[in-house]
């Protein structure tokens, strides 16, 4: 390297030579020309005089980047003097943005060069406040996370048009209009006590997954209008009282909803895409508007009003079925979901299982915090790898004594004695077996995890 440093050197130091030779000829020849030929001699000088400063340029550049320069046989010129942009040392004005900089290039003992930055493509910077002008120097930032201190100026991210993904925090009031200058997002997430110029949401077209936290001041969300290809949305809101802008987003794969306020799902029964959803809304009684839903694979609701789910008989395609803290008595409907995985049904009025016989597929169960007694059901349902029959009236666990692939299996607060039939169940890592009338541990005693056992 050190031989082919000097080689450069002194090859640079000829081709100086011979361009001053040139540019001096050329200047000799001058007195001699018509004017119009003197003109177009002068526009050669020029061009030469150009490389003779790019040639006494590249010398001066310090021995890393000619290292790299010689590493790659394509190097012509850096990327930012393609962009017309000379290499200088950054004035942060910033000293969170400094330092966040300054972890993400592991560079502490000296000044930060644009050199230093041009490939980063993701940055996160906690605490920020005051100017952010010196973001305007990552050019090639794809994603963004700040945790704002203060309301702040962000028209700088104008200047970051490669960025994709864009996500703050803050506990102050944001001005988010810069957003209609960065038509190439496609991810952008909030959380603020208050936003400005939330229009400008709409003006992202390309925005494929919007998430929005708190902000509960934000009432009108007809900016969702604009946002053909969203394909992930979350609103953990009480802003939205109507679900109805939501219902027009044809290409949603993903929703994700918490809000105390909203009644009615209906809007969502025209969502044929979607893939997965989660629902908490206390406040709903009726979910046969997602009953056609077809494509689900994934619902997921926490706390509600449901008492009836025989409706969603024809998601075939359901891989994961999680109701809690709801009304729920009869499970019958999962005989028709072949395909379930995961099947949560924690906190509801359940008494019976039979519905989940043949469910041999079955990897998860939660049935904890109910009314069940029998669950000879799960005899046949030797896959499971986890089980949760936390507080309910259950006696006879011989039922589980073939289960070899259980790995976690609580049957805390019930009315248990003997747990003999768990003794060849050598898989087990997590058991939990308490607050029952057993005696006689001795039986499970190769559980690693058995920290709940007296």
């Amino acid at each position: 390297m050190e031989k082919t440093m000097k080689t450069r050197k002194k090859t640079g130091k000829i081709m100086q030579m011979g361009l001053l030779i040139i540019i001096l000829t050329t200047v000799l020849c001058l007195s001699g020309c018509s004017a119009k030929e003197q003109k177009e001699q002068n526009g050669v000088c020029r061009n030469l005089i150009t490389a003779v400063s790019f040639v006494q340029k590249m010398e001066r550049t310090d021995e890393n980047v000619a290292e790299k320069m010689l590493a790659s046989s394509e190097y012509i010129l850096s990327p930012w003097e393609l962009q017309g942009i000379q290499d200088h040392v950054i004035d942060w004005q910033n000293p969170e943005l400094e330092m966040a900089v300054r972890k993400e290039i592991n560079i502490y003992d000296r000044e930060i060069w644009l050199r230093d930055v041009w490939n980063i493509t993701g940055l996160s910077v906690v605490g920020i406040k005051g100017n952010l002008e010196a973001l305007g120097e990552l050019k090639n930032l794809k994603n963004l996370f700040l945790f704002l201190q203060d309301t702040t100026d962000l028209s700088v991210l104008a200047e970051l048009q490669n960025l994709t993904e864009f996500g703050f925090w803050s506990y102050a009031t944001q001005d988010i209009g810069v957003l209609a200058d960065l038509p190439n997002l496609k991810k952008f997430w909030f959380g603020a006590d208050d936003i400005r110029n939330v229009d400008a949401i709409g003006c992202l077209t390309q925005l494929e997954s919007l998430d929005i936290y708190g902000v509960d001041s934000l009432q009108d969300f007809s900016f969702l209008a604009n946002l053909d290809n969203l394909s992930s949305l979350l609103l953990y809101t009480d802003g939205i009282k109507d679900l109805t802008p939501v219902g027009n987003l044809k290409k949603l794969e993903k929703l994700d909803i918490q809000n105390a306020y909203i009644t009615d799902i209906s809007p969502l029964k025209e969502l044929y895409n979607l893939q997965q959803i989660i629902l908490y809304i206390p406040n709903v009684e009726d979910i046969a508007s997602i009953k056609d839903l077809t494509h689900l694979r994934s619902i997921v609701i926490h706390k509600s009003k449901i008492s009836d789910i025989s409706m969603l008989g024809n998601l075939t395609e359901l891989e994961e079925l999680r109701i809690w803290e709801s009304e729920i008595e009869n499970i019958g409907v999962t005989e028709n979901y072949p395909a379930l995985k995961v099947l949560d049904f924690r906190n509801n009025k359940i008494e019976d299982i039979h519905a989940l016989a043949g469910m041999t597929q079955i990897e998860k169960i939660d049935l904890s915090h109910n009314n069940i007694k029998d669950i000879e059901a799960l005899r046949e349902l030797t896959g499971l790898e986890e089980l949760n029959l936390c507080d309910n009236h259950i006696q006879d666990i011989s039922a589980l004594e073939n289960h070899t692939n259980l790995k976690v299996l609580y049957l805390l607060k019930n009315e248990i004695s003997d747990i003999t039939p768990l003794q060849d169940l050598t898989s087990l890592r997590e058991l939990d077996v308490t607050l029952n009338p057993v005696s006689d541990y001795s039986c499970v005693e190769f559980v690693p995890y058995l920290n709940e056992l007296q």
